[in-house]
């Protein structure tokens, strides 16, 4: 019986069961590194002047649906809302940094932004407009 236990100690047994001995790759991680691969980042040199908030969201501004525009007070925001059912607000003179999207002027039928990245002219930035 001790022979046993001793042999059962220095059975090196463990080394089978280690998450790191892992002889294929698994196809999520093999995926991820694909999509990581084929997405590189634009970075742009232009940012807006004056002064602004700066938001920080975990999304692409353009996969965001409007849904809504509301006046509070004085101050207009809008609503948008994503894939995953999130919703998010936003108004006037706040940047989104992540998409290099400066929210220009809000009103009750349609908000209008610059985007930073696709801009060519510093001096003439794009203005998109998202009508309600």
């Amino acid at each position: 019986m001790k022979r046993i236990t001793i042999l059962l100690l220095f059975c090196p047994l463990c080394v089978l069961a280690d998450p790191f001995y892992v002889e294929e790759k698994v196809p999520q991680a093999a995926s991820y590194e694909q999509n990581f691969a084929n997405k590189p980042q634009k970075s742009t040199a232009y940012r807006p002047q004056g002064q602004f908030d700066e938001v920080m969201i975990d999304v692409d501004f353009d996969t965001l649906r409007l849904v809504g525009l509301i006046k509070l007070s004085e101050h207009y925001k809008a609503l948008f809302i994503d894939s995953e059912r999130k919703l998010y607000d936003f108004s006037e003179n706040q940047y989104l940094t992540l998409s290099d999207i400066q929210i220009n002027h809000i009103d009750l039928k349609q908000v209008s932004y610059i985007d930073w990245r696709k801009s060519e002219d510093c001096q003439k930035p794009l203005i998109k407009t998202i009508k309600l």
